[in-house]
């Protein structure tokens, strides 16, 4: 009787093993299938239009000594950042050169700060789209 109660306690001990290393296992793939899908997506965007590595590389010489890039994000229809200059007519410059630029469609800036004329350390985000989007 002792016998058999040892042997149950050691396929249940067995069985939770089993359920553990499972659900441990399910979870490494559903990691690995979010990254994976995290890495498809970012494939898709910098395979598009001369990839990420181009379009960082025009926001900062368009910024030049003008104004200081603090973060850029990218997407499928443009680029999104933040920047920091002493100016707002430092940052009317910066946007009007990324305007002037064939990549871009659309160049925004807040409405609040478009109206608030010069003022000293700007910090702001700008967004755009890319030509054709």
């Amino acid at each position: 009787l002792q016998s058999d109660k040892d042997t149950t306690a050691a396929w249940r001990a067995t069985l939770q093993q089993g359920q553990t290393d499972l659900q441990r296992q399910r979870s490494n793939l559903t990691r690995k299938g979010e990254l994976q899908r995290i890495i498809t997506e970012f494939d898709e965007i910098s395979s598009l239009r001369g990839g990420i590595t181009a379009d960082w590389i025009l926001v900062e010489e368009l910024a030049k000594d003008v104004v200081e890039l603090n973060s850029i994000g990218f997407d499928v229809s443009g680029i999104s950042f933040q920047i920091t200059a002493d100016s707002f007519v430092d940052v009317e410059t910066y946007v009007e050169n990324l305007r002037e630029n064939e990549r871009f469609g659309v160049v925004d800036l807040p409405i609040e700060t478009s109206q608030g004329g010069p003022r000293e350390k700007v910090s702001l985000g700008i967004s755009t789209t890319f030509a054709g989007n």
